[in-house]
């Protein structure tokens, strides 16, 4: 989604989701519906267009500033091997805060 939209949020929740976060680390939303599955409800935010979580402790509302892929050869092997053996490499994504929660 980052890659489609100019804002977004940073939601942090305490451990007593930590299987709900778990969940949602290790699952694409396009192929399920991650609110549903895990029951953490969105609500609006305040400054940005992007959901929130009402049960979030902390939520920074961001807005997209600098975007740049990652560079596999800046990378070492144990990295590349474990997290990149497919070849999808992440973004890294630099925001302006707008707003914040705590």
């Amino acid at each position: 989604l980052l890659q489609e939209h100019d804002e977004f949020t940073i939601n942090v929740l305490s451990d007593t989701f930590n299987k709900d976060i778990a969940f949602c680390g290790t699952q694409s939303g396009a192929y399920c519906d991650k609110f549903e599955e895990t029951g953490l409800k969105p609500v609006s935010s305040k400054k940005v267009s992007a959901l929130s979580l009402k049960d979030a402790d902390i939520v920074l509302e961001c807005k997209k500033l600098y975007k740049k892929n990652i560079d596999p050869e800046n990378l070492n092997d144990l990295i590349l091997a474990r997290y990149y053996s497919n070849g999808d490499f992440h973004q890294i994504i630099t925001g302006l805060i707008l707003n914040f929660k705590i």
